[in-house]
């Protein structure tokens, strides 16, 4: 296992961005904003919206979720307390285990690193199991491949279990 202290690789760098309270895409787009204030963090590209099932616990609101590819000279431990800055900021509440949020951000993977603690498991333990995380991930094209399954993005998407409906979101389409 790699020290969440050490510098990750600065253009493998991956987030998940989630969002099902409020107005879900203006939160996204004010994480999006908030992660790249003060330049600790820079998005080289991000995926589409997706509208995603809920998954851990029903019933609540559907989420919009989306995927960055960034760069940053954070280490992980670093990152992840930027992260939870950014949440906390546009009034996360971690009340109810996977339950409703206006923004969850998630580091799903920095470079090959392989980071077991308490408070940080990279690669993000659902990112093989989750059609929510891998679909807009897939999008952008990042080339990395799972330091312990071997398998690159496209891969693990064709290979996920999971069946819960992930829809890309369309401009101008009405949704719940």
């Amino acid at each position: 296992m790699s020290d969440p202290r050490s510098t990750p690789p600065r253009s493998c760098t991956a987030l998940s961005l989630g969002s099902n309270l409020g107005n879900r895409e203006s939160l996204l787009a004010m994480a999006r904003a908030y992660l790249g204030a003060g330049r600790l963090v820079r998005i080289l590209k991000a995926s589409s919206l997706y509208e995603t099932e809920p998954v851990e616990c029903r019933p609540q609101p559907w989420f919009l979720n989306q995927c960055l590819w960034v760069e940053t000279d954070l280490p992980p431990a670093l990152l992840l307390s930027h992260c939870q800055r950014v949440e906390a900021m546009l009034g996360r509440r971690r009340s109810v285990p996977h339950g409703p949020r206006t923004v969850d951000i998630d580091i799903l993977f920095c470079g090959s690193l392989a980071i077991q603690t308490p408070n940080l498991t990279l690669p993000h333990q659902a990112l093989p199991n989750r059609r929510s995380i891998l679909a807009p991930l897939a999008e952008l094209g990042i080339p990395w491949r799972h330091p312990t399954l071997g398998m690159d993005v496209s891969s693990l998407l064709a290979s996920c279990r999971d069946l819960s409906r992930v829809a890309l979101v369309v401009p101008g389409v009405s949704y719940g």
